[in-house]
């Protein structure tokens, strides 16, 4: 019913060999009892946890946070033109120590929020840890509101090199816009 269980193995099997800051994500489907039988959707699941980046020379790394993933999250929804309007709804979830669910066109998108210490630890993992989970076949649904903007194509391609001759003096300006 989630793809929690598994990017915790992975977070597991990656500190176990030195690499504790990961940005993980999957796509998958989750299975789910109904009145009808059974109920297949597809998900994606994004865990963040360790440093936000890298540390290089000029700069030292934070922590991921709540809202490292939360960045993450909106900027996605923008990319795919459906972040207009959103709602937050607290999230009551077993697996999940607190975060929020994300509704667009009353519709539940995503659910985020960070991982309850105790499953962490269960698994074996150091840090915290950080989760979101889409409901991808409704991000698709809602996609289709989304209105495609493009330009036209250019008839001429951009040209950004100049041209220079080296002419005779006795060659006149309308000599050459002929020939052109």
């Amino acid at each position: 019913q989630t793809m929690l269980f598994g990017g915790l193995k992975s977070i597991v099997h990656n500190q176990n060999r030195q690499a504790p800051d990961l940005k993980l994500f999957e796509f998958g489907n989750c299975y789910r009892k109904s009145e009808n039988g059974y109920e297949q959707k597809t998900h994606l699941a994004i865990w963040m946890t360790g440093a936000d980046r890298s540390e290089n020379w000029s700069e030292t790394a934070k922590p991921v946070s709540f809202y490292t993933l939360k960045g993450a999250v909106v900027a996605l929804l923008k990319k795919l033109g459906i972040h207009k309007n959103p709602k937050t709804e607290s999230l009551q979830n077993d697996l999940l120590a607190d975060g929020y669910t994300l509704k667009i066109a009353n519709k539940p998108i995503v659910q985020l929020g960070w991982v309850k210490a105790d499953l962490a630890k269960s698994f074996g993992v150091k840090s915290s840890v950080f989760y979101a989970e889409f409901d991808w076949d409704e991000v698709i649904a809602l996609s289709i509101m989304n209105k495609i903007q493009f330009q036209p194509l250019p008839k001429t391609q951009f040209v950004r090199r100049d041209f220079s001759l080296l002419l005779d003096r006795s060659v006149r300006f309308d000599q050459i816009q002929s020939i052109a």
